[in-house]
Parts: C-alpha cells; structure tokens; sequence
C-alpha cells in the first residue's frame, strides 16, 4: 500500500469512472492508453530447461481483480478495436508460492490486451512477448473466458487454464488473503 493513500476511495472512485462502461464514457478506451492497475495483478511464466511454450500466469489480489473486471467490461462494451495496456506488480515469492512451483520465471512489467469486436475476431486468441510486455489479442469469445476466470479467481477458485490450446494458455491462481496487502 503507499503511504497515504486510502485504496477503498481509490477503488470507489475507480468503480464510479467505471460504472457507465457502456454508455458515454467509451471514449476513455478508445485511445491507446496505459493505466496502473488499483491493486495487484501479476502475469508471469516459468522457464526450464529452456522455454516450456508460451505457458502463462495470472494472479490478483482482490483489488486487482475488481480492476481487472472492470476493464474487461468496458473492452466488452466496446463497439471499436482497442488496445489497453496495464502496469503489472512485480512477481515475488509470495505469487510464486501460489502455484508452488519453484523455478526460474520472466516477470512481466505490462499486459497488453489487443481487442477486435469485429464478428471474423470472436474466435481470435494468441499471446505474445514483446520484451517486459505480454501482449494478447482476442475476441468476444476470450474476452468473456478472461472475465469469467477473474471472476473465479476473485471468488476462491482456481488451478485451471484458458486458452485455445496448449501453446497459448493461461493459468489462474487464487491470491491467498494472507498474501494481500
């Protein structure tokens, strides 16, 4: 938490930007923007032994994951292409403890969602890398896996993956609330 700043105001006031996602205020995703995430989110994958896919990580704190739906559903909204970039927290043990596998990993410093609301995308899935930054375009359909797994996590489940198939998936793990800050 920094010094001084009270995170439930911080989150209301997010919420009320957020509330009217599908009404007047779709500009604000219209243009390319990064935002810093209110809470934690974490987005990571593991190396050994050299690469094992594009095997990816994703966990929040509370916070983070009533960010995080907030932002899926005003990309949800959308009627336009997007492109929202998000500041990620810094991985540590703690994180890395919830999936309890120990091994050397990337951190990601950004998570990029690439969004086509277009009827040809509703299928469209991938994930890359580009340096710090994991970069993920997807359709309607994605979307709402995305939004439905940090429901999930935000509600005590967790432990299974997303993804079209087995190069491109996304675990999601539930952030224990002794680990929230």
């Amino acid at each position: 938490q920094v010094p001084g700043m009270d995170l439930g105001a911080v989150r209301k006031s997010a919420r009320t930007s957020f509330s009217s996602a599908c009404q007047s205020e779709k500009t604000f995703f219209c243009a390319t923007g990064t935002m810093k995430s209110i809470g934690c989110v974490y987005f990571w994958k593991y190396k050994t032994d050299g690469w094992l896919g594009n095997e990816w990580h994703c966990t929040a704190d509370s916070y983070g994951c009533d960010y995080l739906l907030e932002v899926l559903t005003r990309i949800t909204c959308s009627d336009v292409p997007m492109k929202v970039e998000i500041v990620l927290t810094p991985v540590n043990q703690s994180v890395l403890d919830i999936p309890e596998y120990n091994s050397p990993f990337e951190n990601m410093q950004v998570l990029r969602f690439l969004y086509s609301p277009a009827a040809s995308s509703f299928y469209e899935w991938s994930i890359a890398e580009n340096g710090s930054t994991a970069e993920i375009t997807l359709g309607k359909a994605m979307l709402n896996e995305w939004q439905r797994a940090v429901d999930d996590v935000k509600n005590g489940q967790s432990g299974y993956s997303i993804g079209l198939h087995e190069d491109y998936t996304v675990s999601f793990w539930t952030f224990e609330k002794s680990n929230q800050v």
